[in-house]
């Protein structure tokens, strides 16, 4: 391969993986620069490991709440809400 080409380098580095030789050994089967090898693998590197985390779109869920109406008044709270906390609201209002 000469220098004028452009070179598949995801495949080859993928090659060289699966033919268990060395980098070394297999650049010069394949009549590759060892260097421009190592770059290459090296950017897939840094280009993987920025790419690895997408952004996500999260969706807030209505909390599940517990309505307290007293003649005209209503109060609202979340379901998990502390029971010694509602239990001296209650004992406070009565």
């Amino acid at each position: 391969m000469n220098n004028t080409q452009k070179y598949d380098w995801p495949a080859l580095i993928t090659q060289q993986v699966e033919s268990g030789d060395t980098v070394a050994q297999f650049c010069r089967d394949n009549k590759l620069v060892s260097k421009s090898f190592y770059n290459n693998r090296a950017k897939m590197s840094v280009s993987q490991t920025t790419t690895a985390f997408i952004k996500v779109q999260t969706q807030v869920s209505p909390r599940k709440q517990l309505s307290l109406t007293i003649s005209d008044a209503t109060l609202a709270m979340p379901v998990d809400i502390d029971a010694i906390w509602l239990a001296t609201l209650l004992r406070e209002l009565a």
